[in-house]
C-alpha cells in the first residue's frame, strides 16, 4: 500500500485485517518533507516473513519497504512497496530506485530479480 499518511499515533493494531500481519513505514517530516505519505505491506499471517535490513528508504522523491517472504516449496520471494512523489523528478527517483535495488542486491539478496 503506498499513501498511508500514517504516524507514530496510530498503532499496528487499529490497522489490522483478520488473517494478516504487516510491515510499514512512516514518512516523518524529518525525511524530507512536510508531513508523511509512507508505505506498508500486508502478507498472510501464515507466511513466513523477514523484513530486510536497512530495506526502508526515505528521501523527497521515494519510498519504500521490502520483505522477504517464504513460500512452501519455492524460491525466497522478495516484495517491496515503493511510492515515487508525482512532483519529484523522474530521473531523480529512477537513479535512486536503482541505487536502492543494488544495495538490496549487494547485502545479501544476490539474486534479486525485480518485477515492477
Amino acid at each position: 500500500m503506498n499513501e498511508t499518511y500514517l504516524n507514530s499515533s496510530i498503532c499496528d493494531s487499529e490497522l489490522r485485517i483478520t488473517g494478516y500481519d504487516l510491515i510499514r513505514h512512516d514518512r516523518a517530516a524529518a525525511e524530507g518533507k512536510q508531513g508523511g505519505v509512507g508505505v506498508m505491506i500486508y502478507y498472510k499471517n501464515d507466511h513466513t516473513v523477514v523484513p530486510l535490513a536497512d530495506s526502508c528508504y526515505c528521501s523527497p522523491n521515494l519510498e519504500a519497504c521490502f520483505i522477504k517472504l517464504h513460500l512452501t516449496n519455492c524460491k525466497k520471494t522478495y516484495v517491496g512497496s515503493i511510492y515515487r512523489s508525482p512532483d519529484s523528478s523522474t530521473k531523480d527517483s529512477l537513479i535512486e530506485l536503482d541505487s536502492l535495488l543494488k544495495n538490496l542486491e549487494q547485502c545479501q539478496y544476490r539474486s534479486l530479480k525485480v518485477q515492477l
